[in-house]
């Protein structure tokens, strides 16, 4: 009786703990009061290593990707493209164009192939203009032709990185100043010929020079009330990883480095920001040789963290001040950016996770930041970071959660739904390590109903539509 009694005890005490730990561990989500415009999520759209857009598989597998934005013809290539060959053009000015811009095929990204891919996903198109081996007219008569094909002109970027040190467009217009210049007239032109269309200038300080330094300042005072600033932004794999693996908190101190370091938070808040390239920089010369000695492969872009690592950023991206266009790299060509693999068309790990922001942002107008917290304190963006996106005429709002962190978070979401009856879908890593395809990502969906408190998964991408 007394051995019963003993255990009795021991059991209610474990039991009591259980409850206590579970109540102390129990994560309170809520809603920031400010609204935030959701902004255009698409994709920088070079194709130039192939395939055609007329394949139809290839076609099929880019276009479910629901992206909002497409940057035409895309980074590099635009300083070489043109555009009534469908390649690249053979520069005048001493500068070596990629080989591969010269030998593409002529279908692979014209103007009536990017019309097929508006047509299909209502897309809006950023030109990239070509100020480097094209001129002015030439750029014009570009935009003229896509708009009398059915291309409505919206968004405009004048050139692609010419404030870094080896750019083509840095080594032909020298200076800060006189790319300035040069805008201004460019800006006055297509203002004349497109007036409402919104065109944005190369943006970002660096160091390697006086002349970058201010960089933003310069393009502000020269140009009569500028729209909008493009940035880059490309954290290093050496700066995001712990034991060859992403680490969250890494990435997320190495975004916002650079991102204070390009000088974006201290522009003038009526600039729009446009962020045209992002992504972890796989393609590092530095990264590539510590893999060499280290004999490892560089297979870190095709794991469920890179996944999660483009939620990530591009939550902390929208996050930002007045920022109107998100644009990951990139849609297509060189694997360890792509988000479709362009041999097999299967969406990588980084187009899973466009895929996701995309699902949950379509055709809502705004967001709001979850906070969460613990009894003790406010959990940080790099373990747990949430949107709630809603829509002005009451269609059903979508919640995107992350748990980065390797451990079940449990949520009381009481606070940021409105429904009693809401349907959650977790997304998680499979039993690959290696993710290629959709097929190797663990997919859940439940309906759920009076209840408050949900369990979000380690490591997982967690949606909540409320029914």
């Amino acid at each position: 009786m007394i051995v019963n009694y003993i255990l009795y005890i021991i059991v209610s005490v474990v039991f009591l703990n259980k409850v206590n730990e579970q109540e102390e561990m129990e994560i309170t989500a809520t809603l920031k009061t400010e609204k935030i415009s959701t902004p255009i999520y698409g994709f920088n759209g070079e194709f130039s290593r192939g395939p055609s857009l007329n394949t139809k598989s290839y076609f099929d597998s880019i276009s479910s990707l629901k992206f909002r934005a497409i940057r035409y013809p895309g980074g590099g290539i635009s300083s070489f493209w043109d555009w009534e060959k469908n390649k690249g053009v053979i520069s005048t000015n001493n500068l070596k164009t990629p080989n591969h811009y010269l030998t593409m095929n002529s279908d692979i990204q014209g103007l009536n192939e990017l019309l097929k891919l508006v047509n299909k996903t209502n897309c809006k198109v950023i030109f990239t203009l070509n100020m480097v081996t094209k001129d002015l007219d030439n750029q014009i008569n570009l935009l003229k032709k896509a708009h009398e094909i059915g291309i409505n002109i919206s968004y405009i970027e004048l050139g692609n990185e010419h404030n870094l040190k080896n750019n083509p467009g840095r080594l032909i217009m020298k200076t800060s100043s006189n790319y300035a210049n040069i805008c201004e007239k460019w800006i006055k032109r297509i203002k004349q010929e497109f007036p409402d269309s919104n065109i944005a200038m190369v943006g970002g300080n660096h160091q390697y020079s006086q002349d970058v330094i201010n960089w933003n300042s310069i393009m502000t005072n020269i140009i009569n009330q500028p729209e909008a600033l493009a940035f880059h932004f490309y954290p290093s794999p050496n700066s995001a990883l712990i034991d060859d693996e992403i680490n969250f908190e890494k990435l997320h101190q190495s975004l916002n480095r650079q991102i204070n370091n390009q000088g974006l938070l201290d522009i003038d808040p009526s600039l729009k920001i446009w962020i045209t390239e992002y992504n972890i920089y796989w393609a590092s010369k530095k990264y590539e040789e510590y893999l060499k000695d280290k004999e490892l492969p560089n297979d870190r872009m095709f794991t469920w963290s890179q996944s999660l690592a483009t939620c990530l950023m591009t939550i902390q991206l929208s996050l930002l001040p007045n920022t109107e266009v998100i644009l990951n790299h990139s849609l297509a060509n060189w694997i360890g950016f792509a988000a479709i693999n362009n041999k097999t068309f299967e969406k990588t790990p980084n187009g899973i996770g466009m895929e996701i922001i995309n699902k949950v942002s379509n055709q809502r107008d705004y967001f709001k930041k979850v906070i969460f917290n613990t009894k003790e304190s406010t959990i940080e963006d790099f373990n747990l970071l949430g949107l709630k996106f809603l829509n002005n005429n009451n269609l059903m709002s979508k919640i995107i959660l992350l748990n980065l962190t390797s451990e079940n978070r449990f949520i009381n979401i009481e606070k940021i739904i409105n429904s009693k009856k809401y349907i959650v879908e977790h997304y998680k890593n499979g039993n690959s390590k290696t993710i290629n395809g959709v097929e190797d990502i663990s997919k859940t969906k439940l309906t759920i109903e009076n209840k408050n408190t949900i369990n979000i998964p380690p490591l997982s991408i967690t949606i909540i539509s409320e029914k």
